[in-house]
């Protein structure tokens, strides 16, 4: 029921957060809000989602590494591994690439501006959601 919603907000905070690199501070305009405001839904989206999964994930890891598996079972595990460290890789690649383009928002930050704020009350708003959505009662 979720993922849709958490799809679109990791688009539209990645989609924004590049568009914040390309434009700058000086003229951030409407995407600036509108990548705080998506940073709010999507950390509270994403804190029901861990949650919801966490369990059951680190149980499907543990009986996939831990059983004795075909050769066919074994090949499909190296896969898994794998793409998840090929993507691991070109997140870091990409964060190198763009680490130079962020020196106007550091800049920006450090002469009084304020980031943090959004962080600070998309925790907040992610915890609030924690407590009403309980997770746990869905193990």
């Amino acid at each position: 029921m979720l993922a849709p919603l958490l799809l679109v907000a990791t688009l539209v905070v990645v989609g924004s957060g590049l568009g914040l690199i390309v434009t700058g501070p000086q003229q951030a305009g409407l995407l600036l809000p509108l990548h705080n405001l998506s940073v709010l839904i999507w950390l509270s989206l994403i804190a029901v989602h861990v949650c919801a999964y966490l369990w059951r994930t680190s149980l499907l890891v543990v009986d996939d590494w831990s059983k004795q598996a075909s050769r066919k079972l074994r090949n499909a595990r190296w896969l898994r591994l794998g793409v998840n460290l090929i993507a691991v890789l070109c997140g870091a690649v990409a964060a190198i690439l763009l680490f130079p383009d962020t020196t106007s928002w550091v800049v920006w930050s450090q002469t009084g501006q304020t980031i943090a704020a959004p962080l600070v009350v998309g925790l907040v708003l992610a915890s609030l959601v924690l407590l009403i959505s309980r997770p746990w009662r869905w193990m």
